[in-house]
């Protein structure tokens, strides 16, 4: 069952709250949440090779709530050969107004016997860690005001 906020039930059966989603959006009312498109960017990143620049990956994290337990969201493309690595691939989130959503953006570079593997395979571990930035989803739409109750473009500028 499709909640208010475009989530649904984990088992696939109605829980507590899908009773209340129902409710409410039979009655017009859409959620407090918003749609936010994000777009990533990183500049003056360290210089690691001696040959050439970095081929630099970004990896966006949730931290949960309750527990503090990490959870990958995102995976860039990898952008070769530079130090302000501009990532074409986006990530849409939505912004729930009433929770405390924390992101965590790790840079990695990606070894170059590894450049010709799919994104998602790669084991990070094995890559060579770059730059780390923590945000709130919350500070990003105050930093960057909500143009559009339901789609918003931002640029997050990771500092390397």
């Amino acid at each position: 069952m499709v909640g208010v906020g475009g989530t649904t039930s984990a088992t696939g059966y109605a829980s507590p709250n899908d009773v209340g989603d129902y409710y409410l959006k039979s009655r017009g009312f859409n959620g407090l949440f918003s749609q936010i498109e994000l777009s990533f960017s990183d500049s003056s990143l360290r210089d690691r090779k001696l040959m050439s620049k970095s081929e630099a990956m970004v990896v966006v994290y949730t931290k949960k709530e309750r527990d503090g337990i990490l959870s990958e969201l995102f995976r860039s493309e990898v952008v070769l050969n530079s130090l302000n690595p501009k990532w074409i691939k986006k990530l849409t989130l939505s912004y729930q107004f009433e929770l405390f959503q924390t992101l965590l953006f790790r840079v990695y570079d990606i070894d170059t016997q590894f450049q010709n593997s799919r994104d998602e395979m790669l084991k990070l571990d094995e890559q060579q860690f770059l730059s780390e930035a923590t945000c709130t989803l919350s500070e990003v739409s105050i930093y960057y005001p909500l143009l559009n109750m339901y789609v918003d473009k931002l640029n997050c500028v990771l500092i390397g």
